[in-house]
């Protein structure tokens, strides 16, 4: 019976693969639903910060592919966060001059 095993690197691109859409790709999706800028940076905070994420960046810093999606999921992350401080911060100013 032959062995329907993956390869090192096949397990690996799954691994990395599946980490990028359920731990960072949907919760980023999630983070968009929220339309409260405030509330969005705190579910960033807690949501994108999990406990394996230090594992997926000492990995990164030893193979290149998983480098390139962890680097692609930062990206992602930082202009999320960006859109949500922009966004908190415009209401914030907005705030100010209606207030006085």
């Amino acid at each position: 019976m032959a062995c329907s095993c993956l390869s090192w690197a096949e397990y690996t691109s799954a691994l990395t693969h599946y980490w990028r859409e359920a731990k960072s790709d949907r919760l980023i999706s999630s983070a968009r639903e929220i339309e409260d800028p405030t509330e969005r940076l705190a579910f960033v905070d807690i949501a994108l910060q999990p406990p394996h994420a230090s594992a997926i960046r000492v990995w990164a810093a030893h193979d290149e592919a998983v480098q390139a999606i962890q680097i692609e999921a930062d990206e992602e992350r930082r202009a999320l966060t960006a859109d949500a401080f922009f966004a908190a911060g415009s209401a914030t100013v907005g705030m100010y001059l209606l207030v006085g």
